[in-house]
């Protein structure tokens, strides 16, 4: 019998097919999509010596055709064109494949994805190019931290065994790779004894079980054994210290101990409870310690099973500059740390109790997710313990526990060391990722016992006492204003759909210093960081508890979020608020320096992003006559700023506020009221801001004649691709103009990936889709290449818009477009928490259309395919108004400099936005 949650409704059915296939049958009433995924149990670790990567590539070609579906494109748009999705990922041990689709689809969708593991083409003239969308997949991860150090720790396995192997692959590792080799690999390791299926879907258990055998009843049976892995804990390479140079300027001090394998120890969890005393963070913890001292930013702990043989325990350390000087320091304050760890009843108790709260009130996650991440769990757990695995802490066993501690010794550690400094002094280079390193012997300080610095947790005051539900007769659908004062606005819904006992807390805080200036924006920021540190013990004692407290700076303010069980939260707002209005930048002078620092490593950092991000950053920066800063001003800003600057600026930082909330959940309206009210009063002393004086946001006006190119040219000389984006502006966004472009975008994405991307292997991430700005839509074309420049890449997406046949769109194939809208707008909110954003989202749109989705149902049926038509040669043809932004790596600058311009070209944001007009601010409070 699977366990099940207290509030888990669903219908679960367990069966093993003939061919030893595993499966999940997820029966939910609810579910307005299906999902589905299968999980094998075989990955980059059976790759062979003359082709590593050959298991991701195998990946990559199952997608693109089957015996019965031969269309390369097929399975990709049957899901697209019904509301799905589709992903994969190879990992050392596992490959798992995974959809969700509109819930009327589900058997076609199974159909398609049953092929994969039966009749694969492994089509000839696909070979060539889905190989060189792994080369650009590789490519993309070249400038990838985790990546180059994942490779570099891999030199510390045996040269012989498959552990120490590239994973991901390239042109160099499967040049050679011909058809038979695919057709080999598949048919030796995909046996359906190997398979975890999980299917998720409206229809009966029944049903769902019929259609698991009539398709995946024939996938064959090898009976092939979990594949064995030469390796073993004993031969990693240990006690080294390992010097990495990465991209980023980040130092990173990584502790990681090789010990016994943990998975059979999963109710016990020994792993899991030092993970929770070493990556504790309150008062007594060693970050708390390493942050007062300038050593540290921040600390985690965990642990990883490898192999199916051993498993990893990690203390990973994101260093300040002085922590760097002193890495070794730290080294003997964590095993100062754990001298004082030991097994304890009362904290594994306390750790099982918010655990099993957290399981018993598990609310529904995205069915695309979950359905991936169980077919994942069924190889590595009993099928009863399936669903709760992630939280079980079931038995306390002291002698487990410290003997896992015991460990933890000097003479099973390696240390990685990553940091900018050791540039051109390290002499190695690691074959894929081109990545500067050194190995050493790792040599110990004198050992000093500071123990009297360190001590476990203490009891946690915010553990919830009760879990009752309140009483709730009304049906209230939407929130509704149940305070307005001069200061604040107040939307409140008691839930009355998911019976969970939990509140959500939105609260904006509207500000007049900030987004004004990129002065203000450099001390906002800075501001912040020391209030991080402010906070930072309250926060993780209130996490340990569930809660999920935030206090962010956004564009015209502060943004405060609170979410967790009723009786946690009723304790812990105050307190909150509280210490936020505590906070004195003063107390915290010596720690400025260290913070300045991090923040110009951070903004440097910008640079070295993947580009389609810094496209995609760089487009709110134009898109917005304010509140968004270029990286590169801030820069310039910090040089002139002073710590007196930050004094004056939190002094007057709430001289005048407004307050916008959203309380739901398991609340009533007078505690809600009353909570709002004693949290005006620690304002009190700030002035009322008026709603004409909250920062209005305007989207700049694109004109039709005029072509802007804003080109922003990177110096790395290690990062290989380009980035562009070709944005389009449409209209207000209405209700049914954001139809119309939604209709679009289901119409356009498909093809527009198969063409860039799969066709003419222009790069990995290829993608299209619609914008909002400040209540302005458009729709945006995206490529990044490692192959070709950024002008090259624009003719390419203007030549698919000018000779895509949107014309030839017959209304059968319009209707199954429309019919995707349609599945996706009655698609329900799957937890509290998703419905919250929701309607948050519209609070801070000043709409109020709470009821958006009703009413872009009503009028779905109005549109028509003639003018969807229209719309798209107005628009994308006739009468565009376009801005392109190019992102230009080093190797692409010759190219891009030889190619004419399209429009005016600037390397300046506010060089443009100074010659646009701009629409209102569709998203004001007014």
């Amino acid at each position: 019998m699977i366990k099940l949650s207290k509030v888990d409704k669903r219908i679960y059915k367990h069966l093993n097919l003939s061919n030893k296939l595993q499966c999940l049958l997820i029966e939910d009433k609810d579910a307005e999509k299906s999902a589905a995924a299968l999980n094998v149990q075989v990955g980059a670790l059976q790759d062979p010596r003359n082709a590593e990567g050959l298991a991701h590539f195998c990946e990559h070609m199952l997608f693109m055709g089957t015996t019965k579906y031969p269309d390369e494109s097929e399975y990709q748009h049957f899901i697209s064109k019904h509301s799905g999705m589709t992903n994969a990922y190879t990992s050392a041990t596992n490959t798992n494949y995974f959809f969700t689709v509109a819930n009327d689809q589900l058997e076609g969708a199974l159909d398609r994805f049953c092929q994969f593991f039966k009749h694969p083409l492994f089509k000839e003239s696909c070979i060539q190019r889905e190989m060189k969308a792994v080369h650009s997949e590789f490519n993309m991860n070249l400038q990838n931290d985790f990546w180059r150090k994942f490779q570099v720790s891999k030199l510390l396995a045996p040269s012989n065994s498959s552990y120490s192997q590239f994973m991901i692959g390239n042109l160099d590792t499967l040049g050679q790779v011909d058809r038979q080799q695919l057709v080999d690999f598949h048919s030796r390791y995909y046996s359906s004894n190997l398979m975890k299926l999980v299917i998720y879907g409206k229809q009966s258990v029944e049903q769902l079980e019929h259609w698991a055998t009539d398709m995946f009843n024939d996938v064959p049976n090898k009976n092939y054994n979990r594949p064995d892995v030469d390796i073993e804990g004993s031969k990693i390479i240990q006690n080294k210290l390992i010097k990495i140079v990465p991209i980023n300027d980040e130092d990173h001090l990584d502790l990681v101990w090789v010990i016994d394998y943990l998975q059979p120890h999963f109710r016990n969890c020994p792993g899991k409870y030092i993970a929770h005393l070493i990556g504790h963070e309150g008062k007594g913890s060693l970050l708390s310690y390493l942050i007062k001292e300038n050593l540290a930013y921040e600390l985690s702990c965990g642990t990883s099973d490898e192999a199916f043989k051993f498993s990893e325990l990690y203390v990973s350390i994101k260093l300040t500059k002085k922590g760097l000087s002193m890495y070794q320091h730290i080294i003997e304050l964590v095993f100062n740390y754990l001298n004082i760890i030991q097994a304890n009843a009362q904290i594994f108790n306390e750790v099982k109790q918010i655990k099993t709260l957290q399981f018993d009130y598990l609310e529904k996650q995205n069915p695309f997710d979950f359905v991936g991440a169980l077919a994942s769990r069924l190889h590595s757990y009993p099928v009863q313990d399936v669903l709760r695995a992630p939280y079980l802490m079931e038995d306390f066993d002291s002698n487990l526990i410290n003997n896992t501690i015991n460990q933890l010794k000097r003479n099973n550690l390696n240390v990685f060391l990553q940091s900018q400094q050791f540039q051109g002094k390290l002499g190695k280079f690691e074959k894929y990722f081109n990545t500067e390193y050194e190995i050493s012997d790792l040599s110990f300080g004198l050992f000093q016992n500071v123990n009297q610095m360190f001590h476990l947790p203490n009891l946690n005051k915010y553990l919830p006492n009760q879990t009752d539900l309140l009483a709730n007769p009304n049906n209230q659908q939407y929130p509704k204003i149940i305070y307005d004062s001069t200061q604040s606005t107040v939307y409140f819904k008691q839930d009355n759909k998911f019976n969970v006992p939990k509140i959500f807390i939105k609260m904006r805080q509207y500000l007049d210093q900030m987004g004004k200036s990129v002065q203000n924006e450099v001390l906002g920021i800075l501001w912040q960081s020391l209030l991080t540190m402010h906070l930072r013990e309250l926060f993780y004692e209130a996490e340990v508890a569930s809660l999920s407290p935030s206090v962010s700076l956004v564009t015209n303010g502060i943004e405060y979020s609170l979410a967790g069980f009723s009786d946690s939260i009723n304790k812990f707002l105050p307190d909150m608020l509280k210490k936020v209005l505590d906070f004195k930048v003063e107390n915290y002078k010596d720690n400025y320096d260290t913070q300045l620092t991090k923040l110009v490593c951070d903004l440097e950092n910008f640079s070295r992003s993947p580009p389609y991000q810094q496209a995609r950053n760089l487009s709110n920066l134009l898109l917005r006559d304010c509140g968004s800063f270029d990286p590169e001003d801030l820069l310039k800003t910090i040089k002139l700023i002073t710590f007196e600057d930050l004094i004056y600026f939190q002094n007057h930082l709430m001289d005048k506020c407004r307050f916008e909330w959203l309380i739901q959940g398991n609340i009533q309206e007078n505690t809600a009221i009353t909570m709002v009210k004693q949290s005006e009063e620690l304002f009190r002393k700030s002035l009322i801001l008026q709603k004409e004086e909250v920062l209005q946001i305007r989207s700049i006006n694109i004109p039709e004649q005029i072509i802007y190119n804003y080109t922003r040219y990177l110096n790395s000389e290690t990062e290989t691709n380009s980035s562009v984006i070709l944005y389009f502006q449409l209209e207000s966004g209405t209700v049914r103009n954001q139809l119309i472009v939604d209709l679009l975008s289901n119409i356009i994405k498909t093809p527009f990936f198969s063409q860039l991307r799969t066709v003419e292997q222009l790069g990995y991430v290829v993608f299209s889709a619609s914008s909002d700005v400040r209540g302005i839509t458009g729709f945006q074309f995206l490529i990044q290449s490692s192959e070709k420049c950024p002008k090259y890449l624009q003719t390419r997406i203007r030549e698919f818009i000018k000779t895509f046949g949107m014309d030839d769109l017959a209304r059968e194939q319009f209707e199954e477009y429309k019919q995707s809208i349609r599945v996706s707008l009655l698609e329900k909110d799957f937890s509290l928490g998703r419905e919250v954003g929701r309607f948050w989202g519209e609070i801070q749109r000043h709409q109020n259309l709470f009821d958006r989705r009703e009413q872009a149902l009503s009028l779905l049926d109005t549109i028509d395919i003639e003018e969807v038509k229209r719309y798209y040669k107005q628009y994308l043809i006739e009468h565009p108004h376009q801005i392109e932004i190019h992102v230009v790596s080093p190797s692409h600058r010759q190219e891009q400099d030889s190619l004419p311009n399209t429009g005016l070209m600037s390397t300046s944001a506010e060089w443009i936005k100074r010659r646009v007009p701009l629409y209102p601010d569709m998203y004001s409070l007014l």
